[in-house]
C-alpha cells in the first residue's frame, strides 16, 4: 500500500469508513425490524389465544 499516491489511500479511508457505517445502521435496523417481529408474532398468538378462549 505504501507504493498507492496518497489521494488513493484518503479515498480507500473514507470509502471504509462508509461502508463500516452502512453495515452498522444495517444491522440496527435488522435488529430493530426482528424485535418488532417477534412482538408482533407474540401479540397475534396472545390474540388467538385469547380468542379461542372466549369461544369455550
Amino acid at each position: 500500500m505504501q507504493d498507492l499516491p496518497n489521494r488513493v489511500l484518503v479515498r480507500l479511508r473514507q470509502t471504509t469508513a462508509e461502508f463500516r457505517t452502512g453495515h452498522w445502521g444495517r444491522l440496527g435496523m435488522s435488529a430493530v425490524t426482528a424485535t418488532l417481529a417477534f412482538v408482533g408474532f407474540l401479540r397475534f398468538h396472545r390474540h388467538c389465544v385469547l380468542k379461542s378462549a372466549r369461544e369455550r
